[in-house]
């Protein structure tokens, strides 16, 4: 106590002078704090467009010049593809030069090289989009995935 003592040797400051500011700061320091009614709601989740990214996939691949194929046949082409974002496949769209009744799509895990879901796919008219709804199948961001 007796470093404290410097503390009450004036006039001031005195034991009944804190306890009746004490009181009061107690008062105030409750009235002042606040509690906002939207912490108990979680925040709004962001909404992303569905995307179809076929035309302009198309465009810049260069499947929409025409060629004189003599020895035209079946060819099987694979696109790979990253997310952005998390989100989901809910449908598969087609749109091909010539009709398949049973266009195989299947959707790969590139890291792991295992096949995640194959749905056929039924192109009954040449160049139409053909849409295609399948159970939804969730996408993680930034994992690479491949469309064969």
């Amino acid at each position: 106590m007796k470093n404290l003592s410097f503390l009450f040797e004036k006039k001031y400051v005195s034991i009944k002078n804190v306890l009746m500011i004490l009181p009061l700061m107690i008062v105030f320091s409750s009235l002042s704090c606040s509690k906002d009614e939207d912490d108990n709601q979680p925040p709004a989740a962001i909404v992303y467009n569905e995307e179809n990214p076929l035309d302009k996939y198309h465009n810049l691949a260069g499947f929409t010049t025409t060629s004189n194929f003599v020895n035209s046949g079946n060819y099987e082409f694979g696109l790979t593809f990253s997310p952005n974002v998390k989100g989901k496949i809910n449908a598969l769209v087609v749109k091909l030069p010539d009709l398949n009744p049973n266009l195989k799509i299947t959707i790969w895990d590139f890291d792991t090289k295992t096949v995640l879901r194959t749905e056929m796919v039924n192109v009954a008219t040449a160049n139409t989009v053909v849409v295609k709804s399948i159970p939804e199948m969730m996408l993680e961001k930034d994992k690479n995935m491949l469309l064969r």
